[in-house]
């Protein structure tokens, strides 16, 4: 199974990791733009995914994965009539018998996971991580807009899988010169998808124009509600121990968030 990983998966695998996707994706974004032409890009996201995964659907995957049948039991066994229940302080809920969902917090979870999502293939880049995906159209001048086709076969695939995509939550958005008005809004299953000119992405976000300005701003409020919080213990007589403790569980882990996009200030085209 380890050779047919989705190379175009960034989440859950070893040597993979957030800045891997977002470095691909600005990449691929930034060659269409050099070339004159636009991206016309699709953040899908799906309701509770993780909860949505019918295990007949998963199993038969597996097995056409060709995994050895002790591996494919043994993971059924991993997942077959779990159970679960509420705790709060010292009082408890009834156990109820899951019907589907992926354990959460697990390796086998997300891995079992992303074996479920690898058939999802679409007529144009896409990044996925885990459950986020990003369909990336490339728009040519003059040339009609396909994304609708290409949503289309990615509502099949949804509605085949039992997932269901949140069309609250999915947006579009639109890079460089194409004409706004000659390209349709799309509809998933009625519901107009919102084209907005800023998506955050992964921490990252991102504008229209694939300037670093808003993230920047992002990035520096941020950061100044955490100093002012920060002055704030101070003034209380909050130890010294207390508040080097403080910056590094809230600070250090924010600037590695960022490290990313903090890098360079120009614009990618």
């Amino acid at each position: 199974m380890c050779g047919q990983i989705d190379t175009q998966q960034f989440g859950g695998i070893k040597g993979r990791s957030t800045a891997h996707a977002l470095t691909s994706m600005l990449h691929l974004w930034s060659e269409v733009l050099d070339c004159g032409d636009s991206v016309r890009i699709l953040f899908v996201e799906y309701c509770k995914a993780f909860y949505c995964i019918d295990y007949t659907l998963l199993i038969n995957k597996l097995i056409s994965f060709g995994i050895s049948n002790f591996i494919v039991k043994w993971i059924y066994s991993f997942l077959y009539e779990r159970k679960q229940r509420i705790k709060l302080n010292n009082s408890f809920s009834d156990w109820i018998t899951l019907k589907g969902s992926m354990p959460q917090g697990t390796w086998l979870g997300s891995l079992t996971f992303i074996a479920f999502i690898i058939d999802l293939i679409a007529q144009c880049p896409c990044h996925k991580f885990i459950d986020n995906v990003t369909l990336t159209e490339i728009l040519k001048n003059n040339t009609p807009s396909a994304t609708k086709e290409i949503t289309d076969e990615l509502i099949k695939w949804s509605h085949d899988n039992k997932m269901l995509i949140n069309c609250n939550k999915t947006k579009e958005l639109i890079i460089g010169n194409a004409k706004l008005n000659n390209t349709p809004y799309l509809e998933i299953d009625g519901k107009l998808i919102r084209r907005v000119s800023e998506y955050k992405i992964r921490g990252l976000q991102l504008s229209n124009n694939l300037y670093w300005n808003c993230n920047i701003d992002l990035i520096c409020n941020k950061i100044s509600s955490y100093l002012y919080f920060l002055k704030l213990f101070k003034r209380s007589g909050l130890p010294i121990e207390d508040l080097h403790y403080v910056y590094i569980t809230v600070f250090d882990p924010c600037w590695s968030m960022h490290a990313l996009s903090g890098i360079t200030t120009l614009p990618l085209h």
